[in-house]
């Protein structure tokens, strides 16, 4: 490298060092596409500023380190772009390493096409590109990206002052314009990957920790309950230890249970289902999810009656069994559990419910379940 000016050899040495940082740190982390697409672009500037560092001709030197940014920031507006689209997305992801991969293999090189007119053109049409990104980005008021966007912009000011101002102080800025992106692009870069990973980490095993400390609650209050006089085993294994309701399992063999023992008879189910569970748990914090579940399975209980038999079903749900009951007792009851529901607070939550009665929506279990969640996916519509 040192046949090459003072420039050319710090330009060097800011490419290697950030691109190996960023490009490595990528490899060895788990990351969403886009996070790893934008590492994966670093491996263009590395492989060509290896390039420039081994080749003995200053042109050729000179070319690659042009052409390492020049193609690193083709790279990065394209991974920008096609951000949101998997398909699209994996195909850069080849394209960014079958480009620096042929330069290797076919032992290109760039000559003096880095001071083309046509190079000019298309630096000052990133330029403007990237500076309206920038700008979308504010009025849009998408913050998300605008250290990635900003240093994208450093680095296209920096291809481009050299070429408008050949004095010193030119040379200089566009230097620390250079430094000033690469920082930017490394911030970003940890901002989004490591630090996203420690946060991660952190959240897990608080989670880890809760869900140890609620097992063994649970498990205490289990070992008092079977110690305790007057409970029978068996109803105790069947019940849901967060809300006191019956499991999910021993619900639906209650159901078989009714059909078997009355083929004839008639009974209705109600199933309730919490809307914008998943969003409670991830605004609010899971154990908000809990109050959720244990509040709407208070208002079941009060609402069912003892005649009336309630579950949990899957995560955020519950099934009312209301033997003897036709359709239209159980709509009814239905309208006040989403009224009381719709009454709740800290926190606040909305449910939807579907009503299905036996046998004229389903001559056995399987059926009825089938028509309940139908009934339910129609109810969600209308409460959205």
């Amino acid at each position: 490298m040192f046949y090459i000016n003072l420039e050319n050899q710090i330009h060097l040495l800011v490419i290697l060092i950030f691109s190996s940082y960023i490009y490595l740190s990528s490899m060895t982390m788990k990351l969403d596409p886009f996070m790893k697409n934008l590492g994966t672009a670093f491996f263009i500037p590395l492989v060509l500023s290896i390039m420039s560092f081994l080749t003995l001709n200053t042109v050729h030197a000179e070319s690659y380190l042009f052409f390492s940014e020049f193609i690193l920031i083709a790279a990065l507006l394209a991974v920008l772009t096609f951000k949101n689209i998997r398909e699209f997305g994996s195909i850069i992801f080849l394209l960014l390493y079958s480009f620096p991969l042929a330069v290797i293999l076919l032992n290109l090189n760039f000559g003096s096409l880095h001071k083309h007119v046509v190079i000019n053109a298309v630096l000052f049409t990133y330029l403007g590109v990237t500076l309206l990104i920038i700008i979308l980005g504010v009025i849009e008021k998408k913050n998300s990206l605008t250290v990635l966007q900003t240093g994208l912009f450093s680095l296209c000011a920096s291809l481009v002052i050299p070429r408008v101002n050949t004095l010193s102080i030119a040379i200089v800025v566009s230097l620390l314009l250079k430094a000033v992106s690469y920082l930017f692009f490394a911030f970003f870069f940890r901002k989004y990957s490591v630090n996203r990973l420690e946060e991660d980490y952190i959240r897990v095993s608080g989670e880890l920790a809760r869900i140890n400390d609620n097992i063994q609650r649970e498990v205490n209050r289990r070992l008092a309950g079977v110690e305790a006089p007057g409970v029978p085993l068996p109803e105790l294994v069947k019940m849901d230890g967060l809300t006191g309701t019956y499991t999910g399992k021993a619900i639906l063999d209650y159901i078989e249970f009714l059909i078997e023992k009355d083929p004839n008879g008639e009974f209705s189910l109600l199933l309730a289902n919490i809307v914008s569970f998943g969003k409670i748990n991830s605004k609010l914090g899971s154990i908000a999810g809990e109050k959720c579940l244990k509040s709407l399975g208070n208002i079941l209980k009060n609402i069912a009656g003892k005649d009336n038999k309630i579950g949990r079903f899957e995560e955020s749900g519950f099934i009312v069994v209301m033997p003897g009951t036709n359709i239209a007792k159980a709509w009814y009851a239905a309208e006040q559990l989403v009224k009381e529901a719709g009454e709740t607070n800290d926190p606040h939550f909305d449910i939807a419910a579907g009503v299905v009665s036996y046998p004229m929506d389903g001559e056995n279990m399987k059926e009825l379940i089938k028509a309940a969640r139908k009934a339910l996916r129609f109810s969600k519509k209308s409460v959205n």
